[in-house]
């Protein structure tokens, strides 16, 4: 991340959490059975709960982050 640029790590977080719950759905094709739910239910539940609550905090970062850096740039006579 450069700076304070956090949307590519946002991207990413996103597309291995969706990533990771299409090969979930793949494999209960195959894997359909009381510890695949036990499975679901201890780990890949928990895990998207805590990857959103990941993604929205790192969104609320990168924002006062932005606005940070547009404050502490900004001139003493600039207008807003």
């Amino acid at each position: 991340m450069k700076g304070n640029n956090f949307s590519g790590a946002i991207g990413r977080m996103n597309e291995a959490m969706e990533d990771l719950l299409n090969v979930w759905q793949e494999t209960k094709l195959y894997w359909n059975d009381h510890n695949s739910h036990l499975f679901e239910e201890n780990y890949l539940k928990p895990l998207y709960n805590a990857t959103r609550q990941a993604v929205e905090s790192t969104r609320m970062i990168s924002d006062t982050t932005r606005k940070a850096v547009q404050e502490c740039t900004r001139g003493p006579f600039d207008i807003e």
